[in-house]
Parts: structure tokens; C-alpha cells; sequence
């Protein structure tokens, strides 16, 4: 398969690409990707409170308010996935990240989101937290309220999970407790 042509077909927010691909036998089809580009999201500990720290807002795919945890675009030119996490922990939960907890943020996964219509792919970590400054709240027309929640609870919330990203950090965390439960 290879990629023969490409227009812009839509140019919002976010970008549509119409391409027409070539498969083995010559044979010229469409398709249409969702240009989302990469963005970052991390599972929060504050290891202050002894809790996970989760964003709730308002998703337009869901029609509704969703639990979370924190995520952003990278939309700034050449930034790094941790330099993207440290703007989106800071905007939207208020936390400023210390040089030891920004030397201790451990990657997770690196996933495309849904690969058959978009080119998004998100870079999941694990994050510990300490030092809030500021509300959170996010940016411009973001309204993003906290919800903190113990290890029991997260283990109650875990099957009510809708969001995919949450549920890779989260299951992450659990399997990792476990290991350390274990040893």
C-alpha cells in the first residue's frame, strides 16, 4: 500500500486529509484521516494527599462530562512530550513539577489513538506530584474541575472507566502495585 495523493479536505481545528492509496494489485481507493497530531497524558499522584488526581470536563465525542486523566495536545512547535505534560499538569490542575519529579515521570505507552481514521498518537506517563501553586482550570474555554481519589477507589472506578487513555494509566498503576505487592 502506498499513498498516491493528498488534499486538504478540511481545515478547522483539527485537519482532514482525503488520500488516495495504491494496494499491491494497482487498485487506487480513498481514504480520510483525522490530522490530530500527537498529544501527551499522564495518571497524577500527589504523594502529598496520598491521591490520584483526575480532570473532569466536558468531551465533545462523549456529549458529556467525562473523568479523566490530565492530556493535551502538543500544538507547540518542536515540543517534547515531558515539556508538553509539564504545560498541561500546570493549566490544568495547577501543579508545577520539581527537577526530581520531572527527572522521576516514567513513560507508559506510546499508542495511536484509533489508527484506521486518525493519525493521533498519545504519550501516556505516570507522574508525581507535590508542589501546587494554582487552581488549574484549564485555558481559554476549558473548564476543568479536579477529582482526587484513593487507590480503593480506583480500584471501584476502574470497570466505569469510558475513556481509553484513563484506563491504560490505570491499569498500568494497578499492575504495578501489584508487582510491588508481590515482591
Amino acid at each position: 500500500m502506498k499513498i498516491v495523493n493528498q488534499e486538504l479536505a478540511y481545515d478547522g481545528y483539527f485537519k482532514i486529509v482525503k488520500y488516495s492509496v495504491e494496494n499491491k494489485s494497482g487498485k487506487i481507493f480513498p481514504k480520510e484521516c483525522f490530522e490530530r497530531g500527537d498529544s501527551v497524558a499522564a495518571v497524577i499522584w500527589d504523594a502529598n494527599k496520598e491521591r490520584f488526581i483526575f480532570t473532569k470536563q466536558y468531551r465533545i465525542g462523549l456529549k458529556d462530562e467525562v473523568i479523566e486523566i490530565v492530556a493535551g495536545s502538543m500544538d507547540k512547535e518542536n515540543e517534547a512530550p515531558v515539556e508538553a505534560l509539564i504545560r498541561e499538569i500546570n493549566e490544568e490542575l495547577g501543579y508545577e513539577l520539581t527537577d526530581d519529579e520531572i527527572d522521576m515521570v516514567e513513560h507508559i505507552a506510546s499508542v495511536y489513538v484509533s489508527p484506521g481514521g486518525t493519525s493521533e498518537r498519545i504519550h501516556i506517563f505516570l507522574v508525581t506530584v507535590t508542589n501546587q501553586v494554582a487552581d488549574g482550570g484549564g485555558v481559554g474555554d476549558e473548564e476543568i474541575s479536579r477529582v482526587e481519589m484513593t487507590s480503593q477507589e480506583i480500584l471501584d472506578w476502574l470497570p466505569k472507566i469510558q475513556d481509553a487513555k484513563t484506563l491504560i494509566g490505570m491499569l498500568h498503576v494497578v499492575k504495578k502495585s501489584m508487582s510491588l505487592s508481590m515482591a
